[in-house]
């Protein structure tokens, strides 16, 4: 029995460990995504404020 839980628990720490640098990936995806958003934002803002 306590084999069982022990190996659910780390198997368990492995699924929140795999889900976080998940997470953290689609972070950081979603920030470089807004980025270059904002950059286009600013250049076509740059443009119409320049005619």
């Amino acid at each position: 029995m306590e084999k069982k839980v022990e190996g659910w628990r780390s198997r368990k720490r492995v699924t929140i460990h795999i889900t976080k640098r998940n997470l953290h990936e689609k972070l950081k995806s979603c920030f470089e995504y807004l980025h270059s958003l904002d950059t286009v934002v600013w250049t076509v803002l740059e443009q119409i404020y320049r005619q």
